[in-house]
């Protein structure tokens, strides 16, 4: 027998590939699993023997261990349903309700699915057929007795009749802050489950860096059937799927808040064909919990919540409550930017602007008219001054009879009378007009008359007419000068 143990160890591990360069991480049903968490105790269970398609309860073929948990899940092709029967043995610590030393197995690929039995006892479970490609196991024992558990193997066959195409709703988020939307579920599988008339499955995986926890806050939850646990419901679960894991579970018409154990938070949504309308909007933001009973504070990067949880600082005054509190948002503490202006603020610079666009406009115009007025009035002024100065200049120059005094014509005797004389007769107040130079009135022959004529008066010539000229006597004889014509014969 031991002899038999030692090969079927030896077989086990060559049957099981490994990598030259193992990953960090392994997937599991749950997500992300460290090689260092895997329990070596569950590999008959886990891993079983994929070329015979068997598998066994842990550490086989002794009995199973204590205070042990397994979980397995087996996958068959595409187009293939699951058999799983079985055989030899099959003993585990009888309890009611299977309470202490169970098998669970559920038809799919999550500790959530439907739930096929929970086995435990001396009886052979029947023989397990699956819906789909996935059965989902789950193995656990207490802290007391131990059995020689189990012996089980499947086999894959083909689906038969119409198949309906798989749904892959599945979203994975990060960051310090996100919101999960029902929106956000695949659109795919949203027409799959109206044409086929299947429900609708989506999972938001939420994943935070290592020590920090995950705050969901529902903003709005509004189901199409409330309170119909059956028809639509939104689950809470940790990193692990299984019922027991389940943190909430929300059906009616209001969600609370959800505070994760670890660094990863899963939101799982289930709707029927009638309730696919359901719509639900929450927000996660990533958070520290101080150390306990230590004086440690947030870091500068960090935001304090003043609930021993600290925030990344960039969620400060971001509109959102963040902190369980809504310190964050505390009106007192996030006092607007001066950069930043409301909107009734832009609205007022605006009319102002065109208000004060207005009145340099009008205050431009009125310059322009009134420079263009003035410079009419100058030249008006200019013009009448011109006109004026010129009235002036020829008011200034004497008209020909403005200061005459009457004329006067003398007759032939007094011409004849002083004709004998030898000074030069002047004539203070009389002139000669044009018709007397022709009429001398002299006696004796026309050859012998000769007539001087002056503006002074007539008389011989004498002798000092060659050195000097007349010169009048008076100054009024000189006014009749326009009139008089000096005719020399």
């Amino acid at each position: 027998m031991l002899l038999v143990y030692f090969v079927f160890c030896a077989s086990l591990v060559m049957s099981v590939p490994y990598p030259a360069n193992p990953p960090e991480e392994q997937m599991t049903q749950d997500g992300p699993m460290s090689i260092a968490d895997f329990n070596p105790r569950c590999a008959m269970f886990s891993a079983g023997i994929p070329e015979s398609q068997t598998f066994f309860s842990p550490s086989f073929p002794a009995n199973y261990p204590n205070n042990t948990e397994c979980v397995k899940i087996i996958e068959a092709p595409p187009g293939h349903y699951l058999e799983l029967d079985f055989r030899d043995k099959f003993r585990l610590e009888p309890s009611e309700d299977c309470k202490f030393d169970y098998l669970e197995i559920r038809d799919g690929a999550n500790g959530y699915d439907p739930l096929i039995g929970t086995y435990c006892g001396f009886a052979y479970p029947p023989k397990i057929s699956s819906v789909g490609r996935f059965l989902w196991l789950k193995f656990k024992s207490d802290g007391n007795t131990e059995y020689s558990g189990f012996t089980a193997v499947y086999k894959f066959l083909r689906m038969t009749g119409k198949q309906i195409p798989e749904a892959h709703c599945e979203i994975k988020m990060s960051g310090i802050q996100g919101y999960v939307n029902r929106s956000d579920a695949d659109p795919a599988s949203v027409n799959r489950t109206i044409e086929y008339k299947v429900p609708l499955e989506c999972m938001w995986t939420i994943r935070v860096k290592v020590g920090w926890k995950i705050q969901l806050n529902f903003q709005k939850f509004d189901l199409k059937v409330p309170n119909d646990c059956d028809s639509n419901y939104v689950d809470i679960y940790p990193e692990n799927t299984d019922m027991p894991s389940q943190i909430n579970n929300f059906c009616g018409s209001i969600a609370d808040t959800v505070q994760s154990p670890e660094n990863v938070l899963r939101v799982r949504f289930f709707a029927k064909p009638e309730a696919i309308n359901s719509s639900f909007t929450a927000i996660y933001t990533a958070y520290r919990e101080k150390p306990k009973g230590e004086p440690v504070g947030c870091e500068e990067d960090e935001y304090d919540c003043e609930d021993a949880t600290c925030i990344s600082d960039e969620l400060r005054c971001n509109g959102v409550n963040n902190c369980r509190f809504r310190s964050d948002e505390d009106p007192a503490k996030c006092q607007p930017k001066e950069t930043v202006l409301s909107e009734h603020m832009i609205i007022i610079l605006i009319v102002f602007f065109f208000i004060l666009t207005g009145m340099c406009f009008a205050f431009l115009f009125n310059c322009l008219r009134k420079l263009i007025r003035d410079h009419r009035i100058i030249q008006e002024h200019m013009r009448r001054s011109r006109e004026a100065r010129m009235n002036e200049e020829d008011s200034k120059i004497p008209t020909v009879f403005s200061k005459r005094s009457d004329c006067f014509v003398p007759s032939d005797e007094s011409i004849v009378s002083n004709f004998k004389s030898s000074e030069v007769e002047t004539r203070d107040s009389q002139v000669q007009t044009r018709e007397s130079l022709f009429e001398t009135g002299l006696p004796g022959p026309r050859e012998v008359q000769q007539n001087w004529f002056t503006t002074f008066g007539r008389g011989p010539p004498s002798e000092e007419d060659s050195s000097a000229s007349v010169r009048a006597t008076s100054i009024e004889t000189t006014k009749s000068a326009p009139d008089v014509i000096l005719t020399r014969h």
